[in-house]
């Protein structure tokens, strides 16, 4: 977490905070509760935002063709984080909620936002990047607290209503579905 930490600053170099990222993926990658819980506790989630605000892709829309280095890598590094924040937030309700309070207003605008983008196929493995935040979405969705929140956000409605029009796989639909249920 604390590579995280430094990654996340702005003037990390990007193969710095790939590094930083794959690490985490790494170390998050699990299915035991408690640790989810100490990471989120630490920072994780708030750390992975700032990456997130720091990465080109999520500053603004970009279309690109298949032979750009760059923007591929943005991609990646954009996937890995949906990838690491959907793992963290794997913990217990309570501390979803106490790290949505310190970084949710700034990361569900990112997350709604790269949503679109990959939905409308402007990236490289949409799919992934689709599926991990849809599932974040709906970590976020199980605490009762911040149900209201979420569907005051900007562009949350209009994600949900897209199940019905956009491609998605069978369990980033379903799991937009039961996020639907949990917000009504």
């Amino acid at each position: 977490i604390e590579e995280l930490k430094k990654a996340a600053d702005a003037s990390c170099p990007q193969d710095r905070r790939i590094i930083a990222i794959t690490n985490a993926c790494a170390e998050f990658d699990h299915l035991d509760e408690t640790k989810h819980n100490m990471e989120l506790q630490q920072g994780a989630a708030m750390a992975l935002c700032k990456v997130l605000a720091n990465t080109p892709l999520s500053e603004q829309p970009q279309n690109h063709d298949s032979d750009s280095v760059s923007t591929h890598t943005s991609d990646d590094e954009v996937r890995m984080i949906a990838a690491a924040l959907e793992m963290v937030f794997r913990g217990q309700m309570f501390y979803v909620h106490t790290a949505y309070d310190s970084c949710g207003n700034r990361l569900l605008p990112l997350l709604l936002n790269i949503l679109e983008r990959a939905e409308n196929g402007n990236m490289k493995h949409a799919d992934v990047s689709i599926l991990n935040i849809t599932k974040v979405l709906l970590y976020l969705s199980r605490v009762p607290d911040l149900r209201a929140s979420l569907v005051r956000q900007d562009g949350m409605l209009d994600a949900m209503k897209r199940v019905a029009t956009s491609t998605l796989n069978p369990e980033a639909r379903v799991a937009r579905v039961r996020i639907i249920a949990n917000l009504v």
